[in-house]
């Protein structure tokens, strides 16, 4: 995950910070999933947390 976010940084895509919270949040999302469903996580979610949560969250401001 810290590659991927430096190289989003580096091609300008996202903020160039770093914190171990927003290293982990997408996987934190995930694993809420799991414990609070007590089922397998869909494509679905999958793409919601990576598309409406996280990348608007990193996303670089013009």
């Amino acid at each position: 995950m810290t590659t991927i976010l430096k190289n989003g940084a580096l091609r300008g895509e996202i903020q160039p910070e770093e914190t171990p919270r927003i290293i982990s949040l997408p996987l934190d999302l995930l694993r809420r999933e799991l414990i609070m469903r007590r089922e397998p996580i869909s494509d679905k979610t999958i793409e919601k947390i990576a598309d409406d949560i996280f990348l608007p969250f990193i996303h670089a401001q013009p």
